[in-house]
């Protein structure tokens, strides 16, 4: 039980830089409208990077490697198409943001109860 927790806790530790770092390269597009001109792209991209790798390394404390990779492209892939579909709703970026972890929050709390 108290090992369910602590993998929970780090997957969950493991989303938030991986979401950073997506919010980032959403925030280097040109068509993005959260701000109202572009990040740089190539720090951007950087920054998603360095939060993939990052996610990475946390999955892997409770994962095996191939799992930890495998769980961070998932999360990759699905933190980029919902900046992209999310941000249409919104034109505060706190919001936004805000919005996104307390949904994420219930969801785990919910499939924990669950």
């Amino acid at each position: 039980m108290k090992i369910n927790i602590i993998c929970i806790i780090m997957s969950f530790l493991a989303i938030i830089p991986i979401w950073l770092g997506c919010l980032a390269c959403y925030l280097g597009s040109e068509k993005q409208l959260l701000l109202s001109k572009p990040m740089n792209k190539s720090i951007a991209n950087f920054l998603l990077v360095i939060g993939y790798v990052i996610g990475v390394a946390i999955f892997s404390l409770s994962f095996a490697l191939a799992s930890s990779l495998l769980a961070a492209f998932v999360t990759l892939m699905l933190a980029l198409v919902s900046h992209t579909i999310l941000s249409t709703y919104t034109t505060s970026i706190w919001r936004f943001n805000t919005s996104v972890v307390a949904s994420l929050l219930v969801l785990a709390g919910v499939s924990y109860v669950a």
